[in-house]
């Protein structure tokens, strides 16, 4: 896009006090009127070539024409710019004219508009867009159903290759034309909530397409009655979940294949989402999954998955694909990427062959619902990356999962951490959090303190940590560790507790498993690597305690646990030696130009705030 000139437009019309989502509207309103106008397809009466001849003599009944113009309402937004300054629309109708007629409307990137304006927040990235015409592997004359299609993104890329789309959108708005008019499509548009009263109906059954291609908004939400629906037979859980009731909605609606964007939840929630994936996958009819990490899409923070599902079933593997810091995707600011070669993770996803990307693992379907029928793609990728590290080395004991080592102990509830009147003599504790947990050697203190009354310091008794405790954190920050060392304050008064975020793991017999080997295994590489397999969330990351407690630990020989020992050792030595010279360093140079040594000793305090600065007070 040449200067971005679009954009500008969109931008002008912000600028005259219309909202983002009025200034979008509005501004593809302009644009699909510039290519009809000099495409011929509108009267002389209500063409911008007459605005653009006659100026401001014609402009308001022009635009009152073209508003009110047949094409069903097409260009209707154009109303909104009729109590603007007429000099202002003038100049937002040469600019729109003057890009038709260059061609640049037709060579308009929908995908790249959409994901430079802050009007259009439910937009696809244009390569995901890609990715899921591929993966729904569509012929031309294909039918596709694309609900929930509010730009007509997946529309217009399935005319692109021959195959004949369905939008279906409970939102009333001309821009799903819109767009197909800038991009030469022409998908029917049928203005109907897909799970509330779908339209694509034929003598009183769903019609049947090949392919349904479709991304519900993320937190969709309905009634519960609505499950109960008990037409076509559509949904088999109890839910309120818009994401549930939508794939149930798409497999009744397709043929041969779905592919749908769901939030990362869905892969390892339980109640209703884990009686959907165990339905799926008893049936057969999980063919791949592909997750990826937040910042995806512009308009929510919430990692997503896309679900490649056949209606027919008959699968007894389920491909499972990470595009997390592979070469799939590539950043493009702190908190955003994009995705980098479509085609080719749309063929990991559906080859035949066994991929040897280390992104890739594809598992047996009753291995999965063995394992609690999770989809979350980080559990098989990462236990895939672990096997191959670890390579046959064989185990010097039996095989344990942490669970049989430690018992856990939970946080301080969040229920007792409320402020304590002075009058009811509050006990201060100390709360050791993911801050608090060094890169090496031992836990060395917290910075937070909490109070509580005497009631629940009794009852906290068995919270507080011990020597040689692990502190893991299971929220947020996730598979940070540190151990508590040998001395450490009593419980009571003055003593240590694990912060919300995390949980204690106490050696069950320091005889089966040395502490401080445990907690070097949790903090390895390869600790990490597995720590990371049973993370799960689509917005915070969390770690649940039975993916935990059931985490399959490598029990290190009595030799390799004695020599984890002697190195946390050194390595609290070492930090020990570290705090010494970071006490002298930040001595050597504290008595030079002090504010004591400025305004004098006592009197630092009282006036350092009120004045600019040392420097200034030496100068003067």
């Amino acid at each position: 896009m040449q200067d971005n000139r679009p954009l500008n437009v969109i931008r002008l019309l912000r600028a005259n006090a219309l909202s983002d989502l009025d200034a979008f509207v509005v501004g593809m309103a302009l644009f699909g009127w510039a290519k009809l106008s000099v495409s011929g397809r509108l009267s002389e009466a209500c063409a911008m070539q007459r605005i653009v001849d006659g100026g401001l003599s014609v402009l308001q009944d022009t635009l009152l024409s073209a508003t009110k113009e047949q094409h069903d309402g097409l260009l209707s937004d154009l109303a909104k710019l009729q109590g603007m300054d007429g000099t202002v629309v003038l100049t937002l109708v040469a600019l729109a004219y003057e890009l038709a007629v260059a061609g640049e409307l037709d060579k308009l990137s929908v995908g790249d508009l959409l994901r430079s304006d802050r009007g259009a927040p439910l937009a696809i990235p244009s390569r995901l867009v890609s990715l899921m015409v591929q993966l729904g592997r569509l012929a031309p004359n294909d039918s596709v159903y694309t609900p929930w299609d509010f730009y007509a993104q997946l529309a217009i890329a399935a005319h692109a290759v021959g195959a004949v789309a369905s939008i279906e959108t409970p939102i009333h708005s001309s821009i799903p034309r819109l767009f197909q008019l800038l991009a030469g499509a022409s998908s029917p548009v049928h203005y109907a909530d897909p799970i509330l009263a779908p339209s694509q109906i034929a003598n009183g059954s769903l019609i049947k397409f090949d392919v349904a291609l479709s991304f519900p908004p993320v937190g969709l939400r309905y009634e519960r009655e609505v499950s109960y629906d008990g037409r076509w037979n559509r949904f088999a859980e109890s839910t309120t979940s818009g994401s549930i009731l939508a794939i149930r909605h798409l497999l009744a609606q397709a043929k041969r294949r779905v592919v749908v964007l769901v939030p990362n939840s869905l892969l390892s929630n339980t109640g209703a989402e884990a009686a959907l994936r165990y339905d799926l996958l008893k049936r057969g009819m999980v063919e791949a999954v592909i997750a990826f990490p937040k910042g995806l899409l512009e308009s929510t923070a919430v990692a997503t998955a896309l679900l490649i599902l056949d209606p027919n079933g008959g699968h007894h593997r389920v491909r499972f694909l990470e595009v997390d810091g592979s070469r799939f995707c590539t950043p493009t600011s702190k908190t955003r990427w994009q995705l980098c070669d479509p085609g080719d993770l749309a063929e990991l996803a559906t080859s035949a062959q066994e991929p040897s990307d280390p992104c890739v693992a594809t598992v047996p379907q009753a291995d999965v619902i063995d394992n609690d029928a999770t989809l979350q793609v980080n559990r098989y990728v990462t236990a895939r990356k672990a096997a191959n590290l670890l390579g046959p080395r064989p185990s010097p004991g039996r095989p344990v999962t942490l669970g049989q080592l430690v018992r856990t102990v939970r946080p301080l509830p969040a229920t007792t951490r409320k402020d304590v009147p002075a009058s009811a003599q509050p006990t201060t504790l100390y709360e050791i959090g993911a801050a608090d947990l060094p890169e090496h050697g031992y836990i060395s203190g917290a910075e937070r303190r909490i109070s509580i009354d005497g009631g629940t310091l009794a009852s906290a008794a068995p919270l507080f940590l011990q020597p040689l405790d692990i502190v893991l954190i299971v929220k947020g920050s996730v598979g940070k560790v540190g151990i508590v060392p040998t001395k450490v304050p009593n419980p009571g008064p003055g003593g240590w507790i694990a912060g919300q975020s995390g949980i204690v793991l106490r050696v069950s017999d320091p005889r089966s498993v040395d502490p401080r080997a445990l907690f070097l295994l949790l903090r390895s590489p390869m600790g990490q690597l597995q720590l990371r397999g049973i993370v799960a969330g689509s917005t915070t990351p969390l770690i649940q305690l039975r993916e935990l407690l059931a985490l399959p630990v490598q029990l290190p020989s009595s030799e390799e646990q004695a020599a984890a020992a002697e190195a946390l050792e050194t390595e609290g030595r070492i930090q020990e030696q570290i705090d010494q010279l970071r006490a002298l360093q930040a001595k050597a140079a504290a008595h030079l130009w002090s504010l004591e040594h400025a305004y004098g000793e006592g009197d630092a305090d009282d006036e350092a705030p009120a004045r600019s600065g040392s420097v200034q007070v030496l100068s003067s």
